[in-house]
Parts: C-alpha cells; sequence; structure tokens
C-alpha cells in the first residue's frame, strides 16, 4: 500500500481505533461535567523490596503503555542485582520515568512482579476510578502538555517532574458510570481491530501461498546452485550518515532514512522521519535511492525490507539493491520480506550483527522469467488494494468524530 512515511495497512488500523477510542474518551469526559486533579484519584505507592526473593521481571512497552514479562529483558538481566528492585502487587499503575511521562501501565499480569527503581508507581483509589481509566487519561496529551507548560523556560528536565507536579494536574477522568461505559468501548473497539488484522493477515498468507505456488518454494536457505546471485541481477547500493554535531547537515529538505523507519509491513516508503541538507549530503559518501529501489536493512535489526517510492537516500544501516532487467522489484521485495531468519543468519559482527554489501550480493535467489514476475506482482497490487480499500473504509469513518483532542478545562467541551 502506497503510504506516506514507512506506514503500514496494519499501523492505520491501530492509527484509527486509537483516534476513535480517544474520541469517544473525550465525549465522555464531557458528558461527566466533573471537575477534578489526578491527586483525587492517586497516590504515590510505597513498594517493599524485592529481597533475595523470585519475582517476575515487569517491563512497560513505550508505545502503549502496557506492563508486561519479557523473556528477553529476563535473560538480559539476568547477572543483574535485584534485590532492590520493587514489587508491584496487581492494580498498581507502573510510570516509566526515564523513558516517557506518558509510559503509564496497569499492572495485571501477576499477582505480585518486580519492577528496576527506575520505575514509579501509584495506587489508584478504586472508589473513584478504574486503574485503566486513569492510566488511559495519564497518557493523554492533556498531561503532556500540562507538563511542558510547567517547565517552559526552565533548565529542568520533563523526566525530573515531582510528584506534586503529576498529582497538581488536571485529571479529565469521568465519573464512574461513564468509565464503565468506555471501557466497553475500548472492549468492542480493540475486537473490531482484532477482525482487521485477520484480514489483514489471511490476505498476507495467501501472498505467500500464491508465490509457493508460482515459483516453487520462497525459502531462501537452499540457496541452490541453479539459482542466481543477487549481484548478477542487480546492484547493491549502500548509505551513510553526515556527521550528527554539524547543524548544518540537518534539518533540510533532503530524504533519509533509517532501519529504525521499517516495519514488517512497510511496502513503499514515500518520505522520512529526517531530513538532511544539501551540504549534509556533499559531506559524506551517499547513493542516490531513485523510486523502485529494494531496501534491505543490514543491521539493527537484519532483514527488515521496503521499496523507495521516492527519491532519498539512507544511512550505513542498509544494502540496497537496484534491479535490474532481469528482476522485478516486488517479487524479490516478497521474496526477501518472507525470509528474514534466513538473513540474519547470514549476520557477522562480534558487538552487533550486520550484513555486508559483499554478502548480500552473493545471496543466491531463483530468478524466473520477467514476464512471470511481473504477472505475481499484479497479483501484489490486487492484493494490497483490498488492503487499502479497507483502510479507507476506516478513513472515511473520521467525518463523524466529535473531538480528536482532550480539552484542558470541563469548559472546553462547551467550544
Amino acid at each position: 500500500m502506497a503510504i506516506k512515511g514507512s506506514g503500514s495497512p496494519m499501523e492505520a488500523v491501530d492509527e484509527y481505533f486509537d483516534m476513535l477510542i480517544k474520541s469517544r474518551f473525550i465525549e465522555l469526559v464531557c458528558e461527566s461535567g466533573e471537575v477534578n486533579t489526578l491527586r483525587e484519584f492517586i497516590h504515590p505507592y510505597k513498594a517493599k523490596k524485592a529481597g533475595n526473593s523470585a519475582y517476575p521481571i515487569l517491563s512497560i512497552t513505550k508505545d502503549y503503555g502496557i506492563v508486561l514479562q519479557d523473556e528477553k529483558f529476563k535473560k538480559r538481566i539476568a547477572s543483574v542485582d535485584t534485590s532492590s528492585y520493587k514489587i508491584v502487587p496487581r492494580g498498581l499503575i507502573v510510570q516509566g520515568i526515564h523513558i516517557d511521562e506518558r509510559n503509564f501501565g496497569v499492572q495485571d499480569l501477576v499477582e505480585e512482579g518486580i519492577v528496576s527503581p527506575a520505575y514509579k508507581l501509584w495506587s489508584v483509589n478504586v472508589d473513584r476510578a478504574d486503574p485503566y481509566v486513569v492510566a488511559y487519561a495519564m497518557r493523554s496529551d492533556y498531561l503532556t502538555d500540562y507538563i511542558e507548560s510547567k517547565f517552559r523556560g526552565s533548565i529542568r528536565r520533563r523526566e525530573h517532574i515531582t510528584d506534586n507536579d503529576l498529582l497538581d494536574a488536571p485529571a479529565n477522568i469521568p465519573s464512574m458510570k461513564h468509565q464503565k461505559i468506555f471501557l466497553e468501548f475500548v472492549k468492542q473497539a480493540e475486537k473490531s481491530k482484532t477482525i482487521c488484522k485477520q484480514i489483514f493477515q489471511s490476505l498476507d498468507n495467501l501472498v505467500k501461498s500464491r508465490f509457493i505456488e508460482e515459483f516453487g518454494s520462497i525459502d531462501l536457505s537452499a540457496q541452490k546452485p541453479e539459482w542466481k546471485e543477487i549481484s548478477s541481477l542487480g546492484k547493491i547500493l549502500t548509505g551513510s550518515t553526515p556527521k550528527t554535531n554539524v547543524p548544518e547537515y540537518w534539518d533540510g529538505e533532503i530524504k533519509w532514512i533509517a532501519p529504525a523507519e521499517l516495519t514488517s509491513e512497510t511496502f513503499y516508503v514515500y518520505d522520512t522521519e529526517r531530513k538532511i541538507t544539501e551540504e549534509g549530503r556533499k559531506s559524506c559518501s551517499l547513493n542516490v535511492l531513485k523510486p523502485g529501489v529494494v531496501l534491505l536493512s543490514s543491521r539493527a535489526p537484519i532483514g527488515k525490507v521496503a521499496i523507495v517510492g521516492s527519491e532519498m537516500y539512507c544511512n550505513q544501516g542498509f544494502k540496497n539493491i537496484e534491479c535490474g532487467p532481469e528482476l522485478n522489484n516486488v517479487y524479490l521485495y516478497i521474496l526477501l520480506k518472507y525470509n528474514t531468519k534466513y538473513l540474519d543468519s547470514l549476520g557477522r559482527g562480534a558487538t552487533f550483527k550486520e550484513i555486508s554489501a559483499k554478502i548480500v550480493a552473493g545471496i543466491r535467489i531463483p530468478a524466473p522469467p520477467r514476464a512471470q514476475q511481473d504477472r505475481f506482482e499484479e497479483f501484489i497490487r490486487q492484493v494490497d488494494k483490498s488492503k487499502f480499500e479497507v483502510v479507507q473504509s476506516l478513513l472515511r469513518l473520521k467525518s463523524k468524530y466529535i473531538r480528536t483532542e482532550t480539552p484542558s478545562k470541563r469548559t472546553d467541551c462547551d467550544l
């Protein structure tokens, strides 16, 4: 799907339902008509230390503020002394204070887990509010605006807000009656979101099945001798990064992409998060990536793919392929997309794994007749059109939105 930036149909669905939930929350805040501060709903929780006892380790996601057990996280800190970690009973709000003040999530995975001392814990007055509603309100835009207004012109950093700074913030939490309505709405919205994602997953499975039916196995790990090396079918293009300590190189108008901007669902990329100046482009060895070039991330992480939709440049974390006349870029994109594990297995390096241009150039891929590849591309276009129609159906419903911003005061609801 041709989505601006590095978006995907699934990301568009997430964005739509997030906006829908936000809109409903604001409506219920306005209907409730209550004026309050967070102090009426939460208070700091004095946690016990874990000591030498074994507890599940909890972490918090940056995007959604949901507390969860992370196996990779547990392995990474296996050698760390967790005796000073905080014990977190079920139902507490956990705040990731060193990441983003909007990282508020409810501990609901286990009866008791532990978090590092970097996290802050809040107890909820359950007679006044449901923990999930409070956590949602604490992640809302109005809280960020409030915090920023408190420290505008101050040398204090946002992550150093005090308990009182947060407790004095306007709560914008609806009445208990409206909270129950909101939670039921969220439940139904999540069900609808799941259905949309299941549709997309079914379409992706159809693509994979069609590829195997048309060309045989999609697994590149076989590396059959009759296959052709990528270097014989296209040109490998790399990138680099202008010096970050030179302001004149940055915030220009030239598109410049990094691997972190790609997701497992990205198809075409038309825009980038960061831009460089002409001076920045000239300062280092940068290959222009013209529309149609297949992006392939070669580190952090390895194996993310996309197709360039508009002219851009990239950092050193890519080994991209400019396809020759025998290779269809959409065919190559699908082939690489379903071989992430194989590509990752080719990574080399002690500090972090990376695949070199030489490794990418030597990867053997099946190269069926171009006409056959082109027919497969047309099938992909039809599948992509189906995804696009689902997203467009959702976007058309946006005209029903009443609000997209949480009021800072209840009187704003009259606007």
